[in-house]
């Protein structure tokens, strides 16, 4: 049996419903102003910001989103995103405030909010604890951590917010969207 490949193409479709969600939620929230998509605008591309929320306040919020739609209780930490070119994953490069990791299977509807630098220091730290692994992808690999959720919301519990995307209109008319292209496993090693 041959191993299993990540589908870039459908995940990538999927970021753009999880995108969109993430937006629809922020839209939501009493202290936003307004947000809008920045994920083709190349500048916004080269810092790994998917989207731009104004507060009422006149703060601007750098925000990555990553959507997971496999019910494994982990999030998947991508350390390099290609171990062919050694290029290292968004969660090291990426120059946004926060991260939204959103599960959008509807079993879960959760975005999990983090800042960005400490989320990145909190795996730093705590790396040791997990073992590497490898995504397949046509040509090469992807490396990270799968990192159990509960480790995060106990040791990040000051820090962590859980949104419940439930609340957004039409989430079921976005998770029938996303359907299609979350049945695809993944093969990791």
């Amino acid at each position: 049996m041959g191993k299993e490949v990540y589908d870039f193409s459908g995940r990538d479709k999927l970021g753009k419903i999880g995108e969109a969600v993430c937006q629809e939620m922020l839209k939501l929230c009493s202290w936003v102003e307004n947000v809008k998509s920045v994920r083709s605008d190349k500048d916004y591309q080269n810092k790994d910001i998917d989207l731009v929320a104004n507060s009422k306040d006149n703060k601007v919020c750098n925000i990555e989103v990553k959507t997971d739609s496999y019910m494994s209780g982990n999030m998947f930490y991508e350390t390099i995103s290609n171990d062919k070119t050694n290029k290292l994953g968004c969660f090291e490069t990426s120059e946004s405030d926060y991260i939204f990791y959103y599960f959008i299977h509807p079993q879960c509807r959760k975005i999990y909010v983090f800042n960005t630098k400490e989320l990145r220091a909190w795996v730093q730290q705590n790396k040791s604890r997990y073992k590497l692994k490898r995504v397949f992808n046509y040509s090469f690999c992807s490396l990270g951590y799968a990192i159990p959720l509960v480790d995060l919301i106990s040791d990040m519990r000051k820090s962590i917010q859980i949104l419940d995307v439930s609340v957004v209109e039409n989430i079921g008319f976005f998770e029938e969207q996303a359907r299609k292209y979350w049945d695809k496993p993944e093969k990791s090693k």
